[in-house]
């Protein structure tokens, strides 16, 4: 698989609120994001938000702008989730991705996961 650009999301991009508003009135990191847009496939390498941010819809909404870019590529998103990370594997179920593999990696088990567009 190859790779391509990789773009890490930070400010302005990745913060609680608008553009305008992050830039006029207010503005709060609130995680990270890594992305590798390939020749082949859009891979989601990280999205991490802190504690007080989980459960707002925002990691929802970021890997909804990929999947809508991924759509428009005409490439697939692919990502790989611990198995033991079920809150985070039924949030990739929601928005569409399915198992592609299981990967046994000493005592951990990431899972493969696909969107295809």
């Amino acid at each position: 698989m190859g790779r391509g650009r990789s773009a890490r999301y930070s400010r302005p991009e990745f913060q609680a609120g608008t553009g305008t508003d992050c830039q006029r009135r207010w503005c709060v990191d609130v995680g990270r994001l890594d992305v590798d847009f390939g020749d082949e496939e859009i891979f989601l390498l990280l999205v991490e938000l802190s504690p007080t941010h989980q459960g707002r819809g925002i990691g929802s909404r970021l890997i909804q702008q990929l999947l809508d870019r991924a759509a428009v590529e005409g490439k697939p998103l692919a990502l790989n989730v611990l198995e033991v990370n079920r809150r985070a594997y039924a949030l990739y179920r929601r928005l569409g991705f399915t198992e592609a593999r299981r990967i046994v990696d000493g005592p951990a088990v990431k899972i493969r996961m696909v969107a295809s567009t």
